[in-house]
């Protein structure tokens, strides 16, 4: 686990299933790039830690490439080069997240270098 503090933040990274935080210990977590990297089954016991190491109104702020219909050379592209082999739909991603009692609200869908679909989004307990 590597973490760094930066007066008043502290931050935490972790490899594995679980973090060695506490429960409610943390205001927000923040996933750029990661959930598509993840097999779906580990993704949804990520989602229930980040649940379980959240504070009571924390969020949770994504940004993840994610296939769109009615892209097909976007899709074919990322699938391609992308070194993630799970990359999903805005409804899986954002289902990970209800499935665990989280608000989402998608903030942003967007192209990255022309070729790759972002999704930006909060997930709120």
């Amino acid at each position: 686990m590597l973490s760094a503090y930066i007066p008043p933040y502290r931050f935490e990274t972790f490899a594995g299933e679980e973090t060695p935080a506490e429960n409610n210990s943390f205001d927000v977590i923040l996933i750029i790039a990661v959930l598509h990297h993840i097999p779906p089954e580990m993704a949804k016991s990520y989602v229930r830690e980040f649940r379980r190491v959240l504070k009571p109104g924390g969020k949770v702020i994504a940004i993840e490439p994610c296939f769109v219909e009615k892209t097909p050379i976007c899709n074919w592209f990322m699938k391609v080069n992308d070194k993630g082999d799970y990359i999903q739909k805005e409804e899986t991603y954002l289902n990970y997240f209800t499935k665990e009692k989280f608000q989402c609200r998608v903030l942003k869908r967007f192209k990255k270098c022309f070729f790759y679909n972002e999704l930006y989004f909060t997930a709120l307990l």
